[in-house]
């Protein structure tokens, strides 16, 4: 077995040499696994509630990622101090428990579950991109994106919306066009949320074209 080595080149002894991980580090690899499927590319998407501690909310992530479904790691974040969810389909993925890990504001919620049911998209799938995009900042603005789910203003004008760029920092509005937009990406994806996500993030319309959507997508 080769040697471990430190940084200045001093040798410090062989992996069998190395004691043996504590049990509860040894799911560190999993908890990142977790947190890259719903960010999308880092660790950053993790929101973890006001009203509790840091530790608490780790702890909970950590045990969410060696959750069997969705059903155990909801379980598992409501029992936690300092993480607070909101209803999670059975159905879904565990790690699609750690988007209901985030600050909660009863109007947003309520506004979220109302674009979800309004344009048949998994209110998870929602939660997800509004992570990925914007942490469930309303107020985000990063270049041409805009609001909770960082929709461009070209695109909401595409999915019917005539006021100006800045109104996209409303949140309703900004839900309002973007989950429409998002509704499309979905059915491009035919219900695979990875890839609907993908198309949120990059477009879809010549996908839509090739499968002949344009008009159920609301892009013609």
């Amino acid at each position: 077995m080769a040697p471990l080595l430190h940084h200045t080149g001093v040798t410090l002894g062989t992996v069998e040499d190395a004691p043996p991980l504590p049990s509860r580090l040894r799911f560190l690899p999993l908890v990142a696994a977790a947190a890259v499927l719903v960010s999308g590319c880092s660790m950053s998407g993790i929101k973890f509630a006001h009203n509790g501690s840091g530790t608490s909310a780790l702890a909970a992530t950590s045990k969410v990622a060696e959750a069997a479904d969705a059903a155990e790691a909801k379980d598992l974040l409501a029992g936690a101090g300092g993480v607070e969810v909101a209803a999670i389909d059975p159905g879904a993925g565990a790690a699609d428990a750690l988007a209901y890990a985030a600050p909660r504001d009863g109007q947003l919620d309520g506004l979220i579950v109302q674009y979800a049911a309004l344009y048949q998209v998994p209110e998870s799938l929602v939660r997800r991109v509004i992570v990925r995009e914007s942490k469930y900042n309303p107020a985000a603005r990063n270049g041409p994106y805009f609001g909770l789910m960082q929709i461009r203003h070209q695109t909401a004008q595409t999915m019917g919306y005539s006021g100006p760029a800045s109104g996209l920092l409303d949140a309703e509005t900004n839900l309002k066009y973007a989950v429409k937009y998002l509704r499309g990406a979905y059915l491009v994806a035919r219900g695979n949320p990875d890839q609907a996500v993908r198309f949120y993030a990059s477009g879809y319309y010549y996908d839509a074209k090739r499968m002949g959507l344009l008009k159920e997508t609301g892009l013609r």
